[in-house]
């Protein structure tokens, strides 16, 4: 989880801002951000570390903790994505056109692994926006998406999602069908 966020404030930094900025400014505040949420994964990281060095004498406060810090760093990380949203996407849109804005979606895909692109694509709201993604944005064939990216993306639901879903839910979620043979 903690690779995928710093993915997405890495291309915010070193592609989106300047992209942005060479056009219009930028609330100073949308790069700020991104070291208190560092700080918050590094708390996390801390947490669930020290829970995994005490496996064999687990205490339920300390999940609760965990519950409670993810709970408080999932609101940061929503608000800080609102602001990317209301304001970031509406100045780079303001600023410049779809086509402009192409080569700079496919040089972002081009940095990710299989992988990063399943966290990508599990952010989409379904299946038809993710093969919009893959295909126009990505320029990707369809045995690729197929054979590959479908199968990223479950693995992503099965080894990220669900176990986020089981601290939250405090009991086991059964794992989604992957591999090559999963449905999209």
């Amino acid at each position: 989880f903690e690779h995928h966020v710093n993915l997405h404030h890495d291309v915010e930094e070193t592609l989106m801002f300047p992209l942005i900025t060479a056009r219009v400014t930028l609330p100073p505040k949308m790069s700020d951000d991104h070291a208190g949420l560092t700080k918050a994964q590094e708390k996390i990281g801390t947490l669930i570390g020290n829970l995994v060095v005490a496996k064999k004498t687990l205490h339920l406060g300390a999940i609760k903790k965990i519950k409670d810090t993810l709970k408080t760093f999932t609101q940061c990380m929503l608000d800080h994505f609102h602001e990317e949203e209301e304001v970031g996407l509406i100045m780079l849109r303001l600023c410049m056109t779809w086509k402009e804005y192409i080569p700079t979606r496919r040089a972002i895909a081009k940095r990710m692994s299989a992988k990063e692109m399943g966290w990508v694509l599990h952010a989409m709201p379904d299946t038809a926006a993710r093969h919009y993604f893959m295909t126009s944005v990505c320029g990707m064939p369809g045995f690729i998406q197929k054979w590959l990216m479908y199968p990223a993306l479950k693995r992503y639901s099965n080894n990220i999602t669900r176990l986020l879903l089981e601290v939250e839910a405090g009991e086991r979620i059964p794992l989604e069908p992957s591999g090559c043979f999963a449905q999209p």
